[in-house]
């Protein structure tokens, strides 16, 4: 019987932690699919929002739980220097919202970040990002929310963690950096604002 896995990183973790035996493990890494279903989402972040064109999202869907690094996105977002003209926006729910929602204030960003909760169709949000982060600093394997973004041609911003470094190409399909490593990921997000 073979152990399935959904990345290297993953697969080489369960030989070394947990003693698998590496012939027994298996990588086929995480799919999403390209369908006829793709055609029936609609953008509606900037008209919700209300934000121009020109104005540059980055944005991410997921769990606010601390090992997704959300804490060390919004340092990372109090050293961008220009203010205006972007926001980042973090799509979903969890036990971290309240640490968040402080260390928004805290670096005075509540006029360029915003976690607006949990969306029935999350896709139709994505589609108006222009670049997708996700900041993890630990425990991921292979996410599927960035192969969702990468499947609508959105640049992604993401870490040195587990299967991410298979799924990013640093520097051509986004952004890598050392998890919770806060000029890293400051310089990666001026760089799509730029």
């Amino acid at each position: 019987m073979a152990m399935i896995a959904a990345s290297k990183a993953a697969s080489s973790r369960l030989s070394n932690e947990r003693k698998f035996s590496k012939e027994k493990l298996e990588v086929i890494h995480n799919t999403v699919l390209h369908d006829a279903s793709m055609n029936s989402y609609s953008p509606v972040l900037r008209d919700e929002f209300n934000l121009s064109k020109d104005h540059v999202i980055i944005g991410s869907l997921g769990l606010l739980i601390e090992r997704k690094g959300y804490y060390c996105l919004v340092e990372a977002a109090s050293h961008i220097p220009n203010k205006d003209n972007w926001s980042i926006f973090i799509f979903g729910e969890g036990e971290e919202r309240n640490s968040l929602e402080k260390l928004i204030i805290k670096y005075n960003l509540t006029d360029n970040i915003f976690l607006p909760g949990f969306r029935e169709n999350p896709i139709d949000y994505l589609l108006d990002f222009d670049a997708f982060i996700l900041p993890s600093i630990r425990n991921e394997d292979q996410p599927n929310v960035i192969s969702e973004a990468m499947l609508f041609s959105k640049a992604v911003i993401s870490t040195y963690v587990a299967g991410i470094p298979e799924q990013v190409d640093d520097g051509r399909t986004g952004y890598l950096c050392e998890p919770k490593n806060i000029k890293q990921l400051t310089d990666s997000m001026n760089s799509i604002i730029k």
